[in-house]
């Protein structure tokens, strides 16, 4: 019994650790782009038409969506955003 306890609260320790580092990775995706254009400027974004599967590093959108043309990209919500300054 106590071993099944520490198996399913080891599960969900990982599983809290894994959305805070996506969490944190897409937060300081948005502050980069930020730091980039100017606080002042617009920031147009639109979901990826190239990008597949779920959006985990938002290295791997950013990457994608300047092969789309984009500036930058970003994951929100598992999702590719792709962005540029309006």
């Amino acid at each position: 019994m106590a071993l099944k306890r520490a198996t399913s609260v080891s599960v969900v320790v990982l599983v809290l650790l894994v959305l805070l580092t996506i969490t944190a990775t897409q937060v300081s995706g948005a502050r980069e782009l930020e730091d980039l254009v100017g606080a002042s400027a617009r920031i147009c974004s639109a979901r990826s038409g190239k990008f597949r599967g779920l959006c985990l590093f938002s290295i791997n959108c950013a990457r994608t969506c300047r092969l789309e043309r984009f500036t930058s990209g970003r994951c929100s919500f598992l999702r590719c955003l792709c962005t540029k300054t309006c």
